[in-house]
C-alpha cells in the first residue's frame, strides 16, 4: 500500500513539471526581447525575431567573441 503512494505521488509530479514547461515557439512565430542601452536606466528597445534569426545572432556574437580573444595581443605591421 505504501510502494503503491509512492509511486503515485512520483507520478503526479513528474506530470506536474511536464506541464510546467513552456512549448517551444513555432518557426514563424515572432519572439520580443528588451534590449537596454548600456548606460542608461531609462527605455530600451523591443526588437522583434523569429528563435532562427536570435540563433544567429547569438552564434555570430560568439564567433565574434572568439576571434577577438584568439587575436589579443597581436598588431598590425609587426
Amino acid at each position: 500500500m505504501l510502494r503503491m503512494l509512492a509511486c503515485l505521488l512520483v507520478l503526479s509530479a513528474a506530470t506536474a513539471r511536464a506541464e510546467n514547461v513552456p512549448a517551444a515557439p513555432k518557426k514563424d512565430e515572432k519572439i520580443c526581447k528588451r534590449i537596454t542601452e548600456t548606460g542608461t536606466r531609462v527605455g530600451g528597445t523591443r526588437v522583434y525575431k523569429t528563435a532562427e534569426e536570435w540563433q544567429r545572432d547569438a552564434e555570430a556574437a560568439q564567433a565574434t567573441t572568439r576571434r577577438m580573444q584568439t587575436n589579443r595581443g597581436a598588431t598590425k605591421g609587426g
